[in-house]
């Protein structure tokens, strides 16, 4: 019945999928701005496992060859020979259906690239599959955050991995500036289990700003649009932004910004810019990896005046200290590989169907 509803809904497409060299997997990668970096629009098909898109042709011969039996399976093997793709790209890199594609179509590469960091969720779904069955997941190539992803992800997936950080945050250059921080930046994570520390980070940091002088901006997931609502909650003097573009929340994190987050993809690459950030549940998020509860640019909220200090303590790191920080933690939280040139290297070759 839900099937037959995503079938109503879904935009519907009655010609035969192109023979492309490329195909995107999960429109999603198309949306959250990743693919086309990669990839110009004329040059790929986009098999959508959302079923937002369906192929109708596809979607007939799939019947007419193989019933309604695994029939998701089947699409998704049929739109794979039509297009014959020599790379098959997804910027969807928690969808544990991506890493069964090489089984039903081994001819490709398959590209998975990490669009944020992974909680715990992720590791635990994949371990439980790999334990109900004999299946592999599978991919060629892994384009991941850093070495702590590194090291969960050879855990649960067969492939070869690269550390070369996030591909939107690698497009986006800023430049450094050590002079006299002016602004703040709190990004709010904007999900529920996140809630009660974001509105306990962002309320002492309004007091923290009128005490201490500093512009406050309040950073919204995109598209949000709940200014008024965050104005009734909190009561101060801040800015609010909520992007409408994928690229608009990194031109405000411009050069003498603070950056402020409970654990957050945009704080840490960021960080991995090395801007000066500080986080409030660092240790929380990254449990695996044996953090302690306090560190260099992170700690826990205990009240305003341990917020203050852990500011305070960021702030007052000269240069050379704070480059020494960001030197030791940046490659296993997030690397930066500036405008991608590694990723796209490795892209070139495959196509060229040179498998490193």
């Amino acid at each position: 019945m839900n099937f037959l509803l995503t079938l109503i809904k879904a935009k519907w497409i009655f010609k035969k999928p192109n023979k492309r060299k490329v195909l995107i997997y999960d429109s999603m990668s198309i949306e959250n701005g990743f693919a086309e970096i990669f990839f110009s629009g004329k040059n790929y098909e986009i098999l959508d496992n959302r079923y937002k898109i369906i192929n109708i042709y596809v979607f007939f011969v799939t019947l007419l060859t193989s019933g309604i039996k695994n029939f998701k399976n089947n699409y998704k093997k049929i739109f794979l020979k039509f297009v014959s793709p020599k790379i098959v790209y997804t910027s969807i890199d928690n969808n544990i259906a991506f890493y069964r594609l090489k089984k039903i179509f081994p001819k490709a590469y398959y590209i998975s690239d990490q669009n944020g960091i992974r909680d715990n969720k992720f590791f635990l779904d994949c371990k439980k599959f790999l334990k109900n069955g004999t299946e592999k997941l599978v991919s060629d190539i892994f384009f991941c955050f850093g070495n702590n992803d590194k090291k969960k992800i050879h855990q649960i997936i067969k492939t070869k991995i690269f550390i070369l950080g996030n591909t939107k945050n690698n497009q986006i250059l800023i430049k450094k500036n050590d002079e006299r921080i002016k602004k703040i930046i709190f990004i709010s994570t904007g999900v529920k289990h996140t809630e009660k520390i974001d509105n306990k980070i962002f309320s002492y940091l309004i007091k923290f700003s009128e005490m201490c002088n500093y512009k406050l901006y309040f950073l919204d997931k995109p598209k949000k649009k709940r200014e008024n609502l965050i104005r009734k909650k909190f009561k101060g003097k801040f800015n609010y932004h909520s992007s409408m573009k994928f690229f608009d929340n990194y031109k405000i994190m411009k050069k003498y910004a603070l950056i402020v987050f409970a654990a957050s993809t945009l704080g840490y690459e960021a960080f991995s810019k090395g801007l000066r950030c500080v986080s409030f549940d660092h240790s929380k998020y990254h449990y695996d990896y044996k953090y302690p509860k306090s560190g260099p640019f992170w700690g826990e909220l205990k009240n305003f005046q341990s917020l203050k200090h852990l500011i305070n303590k960021v702030l007052n790191y000269d240069k050379l200290a704070w480059r020494k920080i960001h030197a030791k933690y940046s490659k296993n939280i997030l690397f930066f590989d500036q405008r991608n040139s590694q990723k796209r290297i490795l892209i070139k070759q495959l196509l060229r169907g040179n498998f490193v």
